[in-house]
């Protein structure tokens, strides 16, 4: 019984840390365009 959990537990376990790095690594390019475009905003306005 416990051999059949541990690669299901496994792989929830490595979907779970890929898709959370997916994730993180969209929420950062999206804050680092907003950056950036705020930026460029800031820089035309002065």
């Amino acid at each position: 019984m416990i051999q059949k959990i541990i690669p299901i537990a496994a792989s929830i376990t490595l979907i779970g840390s890929a898709s959370l790095t997916a994730y993180a690594d969209m929420v950062l390019s999206i804050s680092l365009d907003t950056f950036y475009s705020n930026k460029d905003y800031a820089t035309r306005k002065i």
